[in-house]
């Protein structure tokens, strides 16, 4: 799913429920430039925000972030590293039981997304330090889209997809999209979206 998709698809569940970009601002309390620009823009929302675009459109949570349209209880996102200090487990591979930190926010079913932790403001604004972004495996990455990368040698990136030309992936961030990342695709071992990123609040401690 890419951002256009997304913004498309809340503008016309706005429409359909015959609301304007106002009266829709005005029931989530947020200016009708924030929904304007996440309509045209597809702009990643926060999760705050994603939860309020989903009660205000009676839409679940997953709904806004990914498209899909199932209604599941509240789950735990594991947080399972950071761009920085690295992966603790492989995302296809997480023992639950064993998660010392998760997002706590009610989305998805179990085990569809997994969280990293920011340790630098690279991508700041959209992603701040000490946020953790919330990843999709399951999709396709899209040009345009933010994604974690993770290269074979074991690092793990957060940055724009630019482009992937001729086995050539281009990489880079809000900030410096001239100063691109070059990566041959044989030197990474996955690339997976990130739908929403969730403030350093609603990361939890895991109650063992």
């Amino acid at each position: 799913m890419n951002y256009t998709e997304r913004g498309n698809r809340l503008k016309n569940r706005r429409e359909e429920l015959g609301y304007t970009t106002r009266d829709l601002a005005e029931k989530i309390n947020v200016s009708s430039g924030t929904i304007s620009n996440i309509e045209i823009q597809g702009s990643m929302p926060k999760l705050e925000l994603a939860y309020k675009l989903a009660r205000a459109l009676n839409k679940p949570t997953d709904w806004i972030l990914t498209g899909v349209d199932e209604r599941f209880g509240a789950t735990k996102i594991p947080v399972i590293g950071g761009n920085k200090t690295g992966l603790e487990w492989d995302w296809d591979t997480i023992d639950l039981t064993k998660i010392n930190e998760f997002v706590d926010f009610p989305v998805q079913p179990a085990g569809r997304f997994y969280a990293l932790r920011v340790n630098d403001d690279s991508m700041s604004p959209r992603i701040l330090d000490g946020e953790a972004v919330i990843v999709d495996p399951f999709s396709t990455p899209q040009t345009g889209e933010d994604v974690v990368v993770q290269l074979r040698s074991g690092e793990t990136i957060i940055k724009t997809l630019l482009s992937i030309r001729d086995d050539i992936i281009f990489l880079g961030s809000i900030n410096s999209l001239y100063q691109r990342i070059i990566k041959n695709y044989v030197d990474i071992r996955f690339i997976h979206p990130i739908v929403a990123v969730a403030r350093s609040t609603t990361i939890k401690t895991n109650k063992k």
